[in-house]
């Protein structure tokens, strides 16, 4: 759900409680937006050197609530089974160039660290109330 129909949502919901009209608020709020962004370049599977392919996927994810949230479990899913997708890992850890993610094989194309989400979400990392993330998430297969 956006941020713009949640709020619409959640004004009317309030408006109907205001004049009596039995409404269940809980629902008007929302916990965590996740929205696809970006656009032709920043969303695309493309096929890589060792006939692989390469994902990329550009997110805004903000925190709706009062509260902190954990990023924890967080798994992309395409559409069809058996994807056998992985999420690239994270540069500092594999003793590569430790400012860029690479995907697989030569000439594949290389991305800033500080523009990748995947190091933050698989980290277990925390989005402080009120506060987003954005940047691109990146898995080979």
């Amino acid at each position: 759900m956006s941020k713009a129909r949640g709020s619409n949502l959640s004004a009317s919901l309030r408006e109907m409680a205001a004049v009596g009209i039995p409404v269940d608020l809980s629902v008007a709020e929302l916990d965590v937006e996740i929205k696809q962004v970006g656009g032709l370049h920043g969303n695309m599977v493309f096929d890589l050197p060792d006939r692989r392919a390469g994902c990329i996927i550009d997110l805004l994810i903000v925190n709706q609530t009062s509260r902190p949230i954990p990023f924890r479990d967080v798994e992309l899913r395409p559409p069809w089974s058996n994807s056998e997708f992985e999420w690239l890992p994270d540069p500092r850890d594999v003793g590569r160039d430790p400012f860029n993610y690479n995907f697989p094989g030569k000439g594949a194309p290389k991305l800033p660290r500080e523009k990748v989400m995947n190091h933050v979400l698989l980290d277990r990392r925390i989005l402080k109330p009120g506060s987003q993330v954005e940047g691109w998430l990146l898995r080979n297969r």
